[in-house]
């Protein structure tokens, strides 16, 4: 069924749909924001279509870097991590990538949740993994302040339907998680090539490389010759994303991998702690506070402004 709204009016719809504390974790796959986008490209479908992770930061980051908000929130506002509001408020404010926390259920059901444990994030009690689908959508998710918000938590299916050419996500896969079957879903959905696989050490880098090389794989690099151990391993630079930690900002090294084409990203988790220094030869900024870092890198425009001078 189709109908004339305008596209403040459907917003305001999907937002009110994902806040009712008295359903079941939202089908988020309104995609209001898509309609409120001026991305022209269309896939087969005719459906909006981003250009690839690949290709999306090789034009955007040309004016710097794009910020991603940790664990799909920011904490200027209330929303609870890997949650459905958050990730509504990410895209109401511009912002165009999240990273998100995937783990898997006793019944197989893969849920965006970021501890092994429900105590401390949300109304449950108990190990993650032992909870079917089902009660886990009696629990309600608990913010960074200790207040119990209506989010109910949002399963990869709810994910991928909201997410599709809406925003690119920074998958970061839980103990309990299944790559493979996480990769196949995202591939399944048409969104293979929109995504960033987190990987920590570099047998993971080169495992999920094997998985999905139309992906970005982020892993760890300290110096300039980590990218040719991980060509030589089998990792290419242009599937490479440079993972710079969460310690001191190297601004050389982000600047030698930009001068050979290879994409980095930076964890500025806190802003106001962060030292002042030249954020531009970045590709990501992760964060927990999104405003802030975005000052702190100086950057003009949101990433969703800058993404529709790259179609």
């Amino acid at each position: 069924m189709q109908f004339t709204a305008s596209p403040l009016t459907i917003l305001a719809l999907s937002l009110t749909a994902l806040m009712l504390p008295a359903c079941r974790a939202p089908d988020v796959g309104s995609n209001s924001a898509v309609q409120n986008s001026s991305v022209s490209a269309t896939n087969q479908q005719g459906e909006p279509r981003w250009p690839s992770i690949k290709q999306a930061l090789a034009c955007l980051t040309q004016d710097g870097p794009i910020i991603s908000q940790h664990r799909a929130r920011t904490r200027e506002t209330e929303a609870a991590d890997n949650s459905p509001s958050g990730l509504t408020a990410l895209r109401q404010q511009g912002f165009v990538m999240g990273e998100i926390d995937l783990a898997r259920l006793k019944d197989g059901t893969h849920i965006l949740f970021h501890d092994g444990v429900w105590d401390d994030s949300s109304t449950g009690r108990g190990t993650v993994a032992a909870v079917n689908w089902d009660e886990a959508q009696n629990y309600l998710l608990v913010n960074k302040r200790g207040n119990v918000t209506s989010d109910r938590p949002m399963s990869l299916n709810q994910l991928t339907d909201y997410a599709k050419g809406q925003l690119y996500l920074e998958i970061d896969f839980k103990s309990s998680s299944n790559e493979s079957q996480i990769i196949d879903h995202f591939n399944a959905a048409g969104q293979g090539d929109h995504i960033i696989l987190i990987a920590y050490t570099r047998s993971q880098a080169l495992r999920l490389h094997k998985l999905s090389p139309q992906a970005l794989i982020a892993a760890p690099v300290s110096k300039i010759g980590d990218i040719r151990a991980y060509e030589v391993a089998g990792l290419p630079s242009s599937s490479l994303l440079a993972w710079l930690g969460t310690k001191t900002y190297d601004e050389g090294l982000a600047r030698a991998l930009k001068e050979r084409g290879v994409f980095s990203a930076y964890g500025m988790m806190s802003p106001k702690y962060a030292k002042e220094a030249d954020y531009s030869p970045l590709s990501i900024i992760v964060t927990d506070y999104a405003n802030e870092a975005r000052d702190k890198a100086k950057l003009r425009q949101t990433g969703a402004a800058r993404l529709e001078k790259c179609n």
